[in-house]
């Protein structure tokens, strides 16, 4: 239920992205934040979303990697990896509309990669968690469990961080996310 930094999903979606080489460079002399030092474990990727616009920065000339991202900037990243059409879309959730990223959220939630709160709000300006990158991830990547990968789990353990407990509504999810496309519970 952590927060997720700028920087930490530009690494994800880097990494994610068919057209993402890892061999490659991607600062040009357009690359200019002031808030990015050279020598940054993640200049290549932030260069990559940026030069792609994915995610890119601020005004101010910053991009402000080490701060978390909310739920409506990592929406419109998400809309603009998945190339998804966006212009002129409305969302159904009342505390987007007419804001910057109402279109993106729109958009998504139109192919189901996004819900909402019970209350018919998405929640813009929080911050997104690591599992609920986790979970819009998965339904991007069409990443899910079937039945007989569940009960193959409650019957290994696969879980690998000790602050992941099974009944929260996340589990499985993350553990999608993070054993390998979960390749050995089908065998």
């Amino acid at each position: 239920n952590e927060s997720i930094t700028r920087e930490e999903i530009a690494a994800i979606l880097s990494r994610l992205s068919k057209e993402y080489d890892k061999d490659s460079t991607y600062i040009d002399k357009n690359f200019k934040f002031k808030d990015i030092e050279s020598t940054s474990w993640s200049i290549e990727y932030i260069a990559y979303v940026n030069e792609n616009k994915i995610l890119t920065g601020y005004s101010d000339g910053t991009f402000r990697p080490r701060e978390s991202i909310t739920r409506g900037e990592f929406a419109t990243a998400l809309a603009r990896y998945e190339k998804l059409e966006y212009e002129g879309k409305k969302s159904t959730f009342k505390d987007v509309k007419g804001r910057w990223f109402e279109e993106y959220i729109a958009a998504l939630e139109e192919q189901g990669y996004v819900k909402g709160r019970e209350d018919g709000i998405y929640n813009p300006d929080a911050k997104v968690t690591r599992a609920e990158v986790c979970v819009m991830l998965n339904r991007i990547l069409g990443r899910e469990l079937d039945r007989l990968s569940i009960n193959k789990l409650e019957k290994e353990e696969v879980n690998k961080f000790k602050d992941l407990e099974k009944y929260r509504w996340y589990y499985l999810d993350v553990i999608e996310a993070t054993t390998d496309h979960l390749k050995n519970v089908h065998e």
